[in-house]
């Protein structure tokens, strides 16, 4: 069944990325088809390219990244979109990613352009040292507060922490104490001794 397989991730979405494919003639059919009310924004094309046996090539990625799916009838993965864009590459496809995003812009409401590019503007990742924290100060997870034995943790570095001998961005550790498939901003759930980490980034980059 030769068809379309596209690789799409959304700004408002970090971290995941979502593999499907069609067999439309035009693929933007089905990629406008995916901008519905309960998506923000539009998604952005990491990759699309046309393939002999496109539904046999997207289960086979499903299938190797299986283990990074955030639900099993969703689309959706925990993963970089280079490493699906890679093992398309090796298959006889034709790269058809320049075209589609350039029918896709063309086709594209003024509002729905807007809205991306608004999505799109990323505010500075903590640091932890412009927000007035030092190393060797702990931060503790707010959530385990009321327990005898609360979660804490290090700063280490700029923009790393210590966390039981290993020194990890907070983003993962967060991800990892919320039990997510995807990347949790760790702010709202860390606190120090000079006030909450959200109250501190809003302080420093706002």
């Amino acid at each position: 069944m030769e068809g379309y397989v596209y690789i799409l991730s959304n700004p408002v979405m970090p971290g995941l990325v979502k593999i499907g494919f069609t067999t439309e003639d035009d693929i933007n059919v089905r990629l406008n088809g995916l901008f519905q009310t309960g998506v923000p924004v539009p998604f952005d094309v990491e990759y699309a390219c046309r393939i002999p046996d496109c539904k046999k090539v997207e289960r086979a990625l499903h299938r190797a990244f299986h283990p990074q799916r955030t639900h099993a009838r969703r689309e959706f993965f925990n993963i970089e979109a280079d490493q699906a864009i890679a093992i398309l590459e090796l298959f006889e496809a034709i790269d058809l990613t320049v075209d589609v995003i350039r029918r896709g812009e063309e086709t594209a409401a003024p509002e729905d352009v807007a809205a991306t590019k608004k999505a799109r503007k990323r505010r500075p990742p903590m640091n932890f040292f412009e927000m007035g924290l030092e190393r060797g100060e702990e931060i503790h997870y707010i959530p385990s507060l009321s327990e005898e034995n609360h979660v804490k943790a290090t700063i280490e570095e700029e923009k790393k922490v210590l966390y039981h001998g290993e020194v990890r961005s907070l983003t993962s550790v967060t991800t990892e104490l919320r039990d997510t498939d995807y990347q949790v901003q760790p702010g709202p759930y860390w606190t120090s001794a000079k006030g909450d980490l959200s109250d501190l980034y809003e302080a420093t980059y706002s």
